[in-house]
């Protein structure tokens, strides 16, 4: 299977495929809001404003480790 025949299921329950960014600089990154590692999202977050008009995309994928996330 290659990169772009995987999809992710999105928030809304709807399929996001990565083919969609074919051609596009993605990080993927796999996110526990309620870790120590949560004030790291707003460093994403500006990462992905100050690049976006150059195509990179931003995905988070939730983490429900401590069974709080939404996956």
């Amino acid at each position: 299977m290659q990169l772009y025949e995987f999809y992710f299921k999105t928030i809304s329950g709807t399929q996001l495929p990565m083919d969609r960014f074919r051609g596009r600089a993605v990080l993927l990154f796999n996110s526990a809001t309620e870790s120590q590692y949560a004030r790291q999202l707003s460093k994403l977050q500006r990462l992905w404003e100050n690049y976006r008009n150059f195509g990179l995309a931003v995905i988070a994928l939730p983490c429900n480790e401590i069974g709080r996330a939404p996956v």
